[in-house]
This record gives C-alpha cells, sequence and structure tokens, in this order.
C-alpha cells in the first residue's frame, strides 16, 4: 500500500526520488541476504521528471528484480545501473547467481508482471539468465 501511495504523489515526479527509494529498497533487501550492492545512477537523472504511469512501471521492475535476486538467485553480488543514453534511459540490473532457464521461468507472476509493466512504459524489456552465471535484466526506455 505505501508503494501505491507513494507513486500516486506528484511530489515524487523527479527521478531523484524514485533514485533513493530504489537504493534505500535494493539496499536494505540485499544487505541481509548477504549480497554486496553496487547501485550506479548517472548525475544527469536526478533532474529528470517522470509521469505517474513511468514511475510506477519503472518502479515495479526493478523492485521484482531486486526481490528475485535476493530471494531465488543465492548470488553474492548485484549491481544496478541507470543511466542515459541520449533521451532514453537505460537500466540494467545484474547477479551473479545461479541463473535459470528463461524458457521455463517465463510464465512465473513475477516475470510476467515485469513484461507487462515494460509494454506499459512502451519499453524494450530483456532479461537474459544463464545457469551458474547469473541474470541481467535490461530495461531500455525510450524517449525520458
Amino acid at each position: 500500500m505505501k508503494d501505491i501511495a507513494w507513486v500516486i504523489d506528484p511530489k515524487n515526479d523527479k527521478f531523484e526520488k524514485i533514485l533513493f527509494r530504489m537504493r534505500t529498497f535494493a539496499s536494505g533487501l540485499l544487505e541481509s541476504k548477504n549480497i554486496d550492492l553496487t547501485f550506479i545512477a548517472a548525475p544527469s537523472l536526478s533532474v529528470k521528471i517522470l509521469s505517474m504511469p513511468q514511475r510506477k512501471n519503472l518502479y515495479l521492475i526493478f523492485k521484482e528484480a531486486v526481490t528475485n535476486v535476493a530471494k531465488y538467485s543465492k548470488a553474492k553480488y548485484c549491481s544496478v545501473t541507470l543511466k542515459n543514453e541520449g533521451n532514453n534511459l537505460v537500466m540494467e540490473i545484474f547477479d551473479n547467481g545461479v541463473g535459470f532457464d528463461i524458457n521455463r521461468s517465463l510464465l512465473g507472476n513475477g516475470l510476467t508482471g515485469m513484461k507487462k509493466s515494460g509494454e506499459e512504459l512502451n519499453a524494450e524489456l530483456i532479461i537474459s539468465s544463464k545457469i551458474d552465471h547469473g541474470t541481467l535484466v535490461h530495461l531500455f526506455l525510450a524517449p525520458l
């Protein structure tokens, strides 16, 4: 419920607000699982403005990806990178965990929800994973 209230609050339109929320969520969750986190966000993103649907869907994808790292990956390390490529936003979440067979796991609620959120953003969402080599969630949102 807190996430819904946060997403619809117009004072959270600035990207710096979502970056703070993302960093806080990831560090708290991953630290509790002894997973080292690197969180890098391009300084130029902090002044960008997000619409409520952009904020909601970006955060849902992020939250599901990080939750999956904590619950299933058995990773020792996770990196979150958010950057600009021109006017576009690129978000990458990588873990060095056990990976999974993407062809057998796409039916799960979490991955299906991430795909739906990506479609609502009109974004390109690529989830790649390799057994024993980890997982990469790559989101390309144009234009921001």
